[in-house]
């Protein structure tokens, strides 16, 4: 019996919409098992600005391990090193969005560590970002 593969994604998942669960899908069809690194609260606010996130960790990581394609979750530290993860986390394939702003990071760890990179090409109407900036619900900025 062959060892199970594992397929390893980062991620904020902030406000889970049809392209993130394209992703998820994708990744899992890369390998038996599926684990996820959820990106901290202190990470979005770095990285998306101050409103960021609109949910925290822990209720991302809940929505998160209600989706079935899902098996595994880690809650990252703010100051997560990808080297150390990966390491620890042994996967056999990372999977990663087209514009991920680490591309190159974890193209030289993956390369360093012998795990294979998976580029899935992001669906650019799909972002969480975006979708909050066009929601009819934001507040109007002139009241």
């Amino acid at each position: 019996m062959s060892k199970a593969t594992l397929a390893l994604v980062t991620g904020c998942f902030d406000l889970l919409h049809y392209g993130h669960l394209k992703f998820l899908t994708f990744a899992k069809s890369k390998a038996d098992i599926l684990a996820v690194a959820l990106e901290s609260d202190e990470f979005l606010k770095k990285h998306k600005g101050p409103l960021r996130p609109l949910f925290t960790q822990k209720i991302r990581h809940f929505c998160l391990s209600k989706i079935k394609d899902v098996d595994k979750i880690v809650d990252l530290p703010h100051d997560v090193n990808y080297l150390k993860l990966l390491q620890k986390i042994k996967p056999n394939c990372l999977v990663i969005s087209s514009n991920d702003q680490y591309f190159t990071q974890k193209k030289l760890i993956c390369q360093k560590l012998n795990i294979d990179l998976i580029v899935f090409r992001r669906l650019k109407k799909y972002s969480t970002s975006s979708l909050i900036i066009s929601s009819p619900l934001q507040p109007n900025k002139k009241s």
